[in-house]
Order: C-alpha cells, then sequence, then structure tokens
C-alpha cells in the first residue's frame, strides 16, 4: 500500500513549467488523500487561470499510474497573494474593474487582418448607439490606434492618473498618444511590455464606461498573457479574413482565449468580400467561406462579415474612420449591426 510520503516522492518529479521547480517544492500539491490505489489532491497554482495546469495534471497522473496507483483525481485551485509571495510570485493578480462594465479583448493572432480598424469602427458604432466607450492599446511596440482615431493629441495628467483623449466620443489611450512625433522604436523585453500595458490600464481614468475594448497585439505571448491573465476580461472577440492563413492563425489565438479562460464572444470576418457599386455583383477577393468553417469548428458565433470597401481603408490615412466619415455606407451599416449585437449579447 502506498503512503503519502511516496506519493509526495514521486510528485516531486513534476514540475511547474514557468517556474522549473517541483510542484512539491512550491507547495502546490495540497489536501493530499490515499485510499488505496485510489489517490486525490488539489493542485494549488498560482493563477488558476494558468495555460498549463492541465498538462501538469496529466503528467502527475502518468508519474502516479507508473507506480501502481490505479484512479488519480486532481482538483485546482488558486494559491493566496501570501502563498504566490511566500514561492516569489507577487502576480499575475486580475486587477479591478473600477467603473467599466464590459471589458472586451480583440485579437487575431496575426497582424494585417484589418484589427485596429475593425476595433476603431466599433467603438465609434457603440457611442452612436448611446453607449460609453473607451479603447485600451494593447499593442504596446506598434501601436496604431491613434492613427486610427486621427489624432496627435497628448493626454494629460498627474503622477497618479492620466487623462485619456477623447475622439469621436471615444476615451483613447495607448503608448503611441505618449510618444508621437519621435518616430523611435520600442525595443521592449516581456516584462516591460506587461507592465506598460498594466499601467497604462490602472493609471487610465476611465471613469464610467459601458464598454473598454482592447486592441491586442498579434501573437500569443506576453502581451496576450498578461491581458488574458491579469485584466478583469469579460469577453474576447476574434478577427480573421477569409483566407484559411488568416484562419488558421485566428482559430490558434480562439483557442488561447479558451485556455486562459475567457468567454469568446464570437467571430468577426473582416474584409469578407467586396461589393461592386455599380452592378452589385459580390467578389470574394480573399477567398470565401473561412469565417463559417472557423465559427462552425469553434461552435461559436459568426457575429459580422465586413466589405471591403475603400473607405474602410481610409482609415488610418489621415481621413475619419468610416461609420464618421460616410454613416450610410454599406460597410458602415455593417459596423452598427455589429455593435447592436454586442450590445444585446
Amino acid at each position: 500500500m502506498h503512503t503519502k510520503e511516496d506519493i509526495l516522492k514521486a510528485l516531486e518529479q513534476v514540475q511547474d513549467p514557468e517556474i522549473h521547480k517541483s510542484i512539491v517544492e512550491l507547495g502546490m500539491v495540497k489536501n493530499l488523500e490515499v485510499i488505496e490505489d485510489k489517490v486525490t489532491f488539489t493542485l494549488n497554482l498560482t493563477t488558476i487561470k494558468c495555460t498549463l495546469k492541465q498538462s501538469m495534471a496529466k503528467n502527475a497522473e502518468e508519474i502516479l499510474k507508473k507506480i501502481g496507483i490505479k484512479s488519480v483525481v486532481i482538483n485546482f485551485a488558486e494559491m493566496t497573494q501570501k502563498e504566490k509571495e511566500a514561492i516569489g510570485m507577487g502576480g499575475p493578480h486580475v486587477l479591478p474593474k473600477g467603473e467599466i462594465k464590459n471589458i472586451i479583448a480583440i485579437g487575431s493572432g496575426k497582424g494585417g487582418v484589418g484589427k485596429s480598424t475593425v476595433v476603431t469602427n466599433l467603438a465609434i458604432a457603440l457611442v452612436k448607439q448611446g453607449q460609453k466607450v473607451g479603447v485600451l492599446d494593447a499593442d504596446v511596440l506598434g501601436p496604431n490606434i491613434p492613427v486610427m482615431f486621427n489624432t496627435n493629441q497628448h493626454p494629460v495628467g498627474d503622477d497618479k492618473y492620466i487623462i485619456p483623449i477623447e475622439k469621436y466620443g471615444v476615451k483613447i489611450i495607448s503608448i503611441g498618444v505618449l510618444t508621437q512625433g519621435t518616430n523611435e522604436p520600442i525595443v521592449w523585453r516581456g516584462p516591460m511590455i506587461s507592465n506598460a500595458i498594466q499601467q497604462l490600464y490602472t493609471m487610465t481614468k476611465w471613469g464610467e464606461l459601458d464598454f473598454l475594448l482592447i486592441d491586442l497585439p498579434p501573437g500569443t505571448s506576453d502581451a496576450m498573457l498578461t491581458v488574458g491573465q491579469s485584466l478583469p476580461l469579460n469577453y474576447g472577440l476574434v478577427v480573421t479574413m477569409p483566407a484559411k492563413v488568416s484562419t488558421d492563425d485566428a482559430t490558434r489565438f480562439y483557442k488561447t482565449f479558451e485556455k486562459l479562460e475567457v468567454p469568446v464572444m464570437g467571430i468577426i470576418e473582416n474584409m469578407s468580400f467586396f461589393k461592386a457599386p455599380d452592378t452589385g455583383t459580390v467578389y470574394p477577393i480573399f477567398g470565401e467561406g473561412g469565417g463559417t468553417i472557423m465559427a462552425k469548428n469553434m461552435n461559436a458565433p459568426l457575429l459580422a462579415q465586413i466589405p471591403i470597401d475603400q473607405k474602410v481603408s481610409s482609415c488610418g490615412n489621415e481621413q475619419a474612420p468610416v461609420v464618421i466619415a460616410d454613416p450610410t455606407s454599406f460597410a458602415a451599416e455593417h459596423f452598427m449591426k455589429l455593435a447592436k449585437e454586442i450590445i444585446q449579447k
């Protein structure tokens, strides 16, 4: 018969893949019970949103079965702040929400799909429907939101708070508005990027908002993890193009939201098609069906198929976003419909 000491000795082989220490040494094994050939314990994590918790649990189960344990039940819990500090992990912890009702992170997994354009027009469309809206640009290394909103304003503030700039009724904060006019690249490692995002969120005086939209950078690394683990997100939105190369990356991004336990509200297919203004003929310039297939595979709603429109692409070229420049256009109607859908959800 196996004792608790036998089980703990075996579990010393399981390491936390981020801290690179044994889960036993880190005090992650709690409530251990051994009844004949059945073992039950709680894996006490540094964050309940740990993307690698299933991997650690699987590793532990395999090791215990090798020594003759037939049944392994592993529950998950999160360390207290004191427990985290005791092993040198002060975080990540979820930041306070303040007066913000809904926080939605919007990403795509790759660049060039028009994500920032979607964020900009969606934010303004929400304002047009009576919502109080803010946008946080989490793309620290390549901030595009100031360009999309066609603003060169600088925010004001003091040692405690930054007053966000306001354009088209949307409150905006971005590293881009803090460094405008320099054209100098931001060359930072991951921890600096993470700290910058958290500071932009906590130091900005958002006030009361119905929606805060977060424009995520491409990829699924530091910035994405910081937003997913430390900001109090309500939902995620995934932007894709119809082409397979885009939907493949967007699918990985969708699954990252799932691993971070962020509910995904749905999928937006951008540059979905071009409708000729003279004949009404629809041309699928970047392919077709990608967003529909992805939505079916992910069992998620396809919230919008935004058409290609020259006035949409003018956003970011010192012209107003399409929902301002041409509010009755085909594309603007799609953004307004998308905003209504999100308000209802």
